[in-house]
């Protein structure tokens, strides 16, 4: 996987920035995508103490061989998100029947993705691991209270990735997905709010607003949306 090839000229500088063609008032507000390529350094992933599985070693390396980190998160104007709110009759009734701010909506009508760096997922003397059951976890990436996992077991980690919210605390949803199709199903979802959830529950409201608000969200883009379908 080309990283910087998917998330920076495909998303990050063609298809978000392209919105500006769009109807220039609904431009949407992107922040800088960072890889400091110069600083990555997937060495750490071999003089760790920790024991990876052979494809999740290869898979990190070929991550944190092109970024020390990935950070990026969009927006949309004020008057997109009314737009939308007016026209999508679906998410007039979701607002209306769940008595949603108007604020709640436009903070859901965005996307994210926060991959950590190698000294983040590693160092659990700075950072807090998740602890369930004395099983830890390694952070991989943050969305606000959502965050990705890999699984620390006999100080042995599969490549794997599992989901904790921290506003529902308990709960762990195995999402069944290696690294490298985690980041491939993050841009196809065009990192859309807590689009995990609407890849593991494809009958819920998570999968049902994505599908039913990308493509207006997106309309010049080509999505391809059959991994939440």
């Amino acid at each position: 996987m080309d990283i910087n090839n998917v998330f920076y000229k495909k998303l990050f500088d063609r298809e978000l920035y392209s919105f500006e063609d769009y109807g220039g008032e609904y431009i949407l507000k992107v922040s800088n995508y960072v890889s400091e390529k110069s600083l990555a350094d997937s060495s750490k992933i071999d003089n760790s103490e920790l024991v990876f599985s052979e494809s999740l070693a290869q898979n990190l390396k070929l991550i944190y061989d092109q970024v020390l980190r990935i950070s990026l998160n969009w927006g949309i104007s004020e008057e997109f998100t009314d737009k939308i709110i007016d026209e999508n009759e679906w998410l007039k009734r979701y607002r209306e029947n769940n008595d949603l701010s108007y604020d709640f909506i436009k903070d859901q009508l965005s996307g994210i993705i926060n991959i950590t760096s190698l000294d983040e997922m590693f160092d659990d003397k700075k950072y807090n691991y998740l602890t369930i059951n004395g099983v830890r976890y390694l952070p991989f990436d943050h969305h606000n209270s959502l965050i990705a996992y890999f699984k620390l077991e006999s100080n042995k980690i599969e490549d794997n990735i599992y989901l904790f919210n921290t506003e529902d605390s308990g709960k762990i949803h195995n999402m069944k997905v290696d690294c490298i199709k985690y980041l491939e199903l993050a841009y196809e979802a065009k990192l859309f709010y807590y689009w995990q959830y609407a890849y593991i529950f494809k009958d819920g409201v998570y999968n049902e607003r994505l599908n039913k608000t990308l493509p207006l969200i997106f309309p010049f883009v080509e999505l391809d949306l059959l991994n939440f379908n």
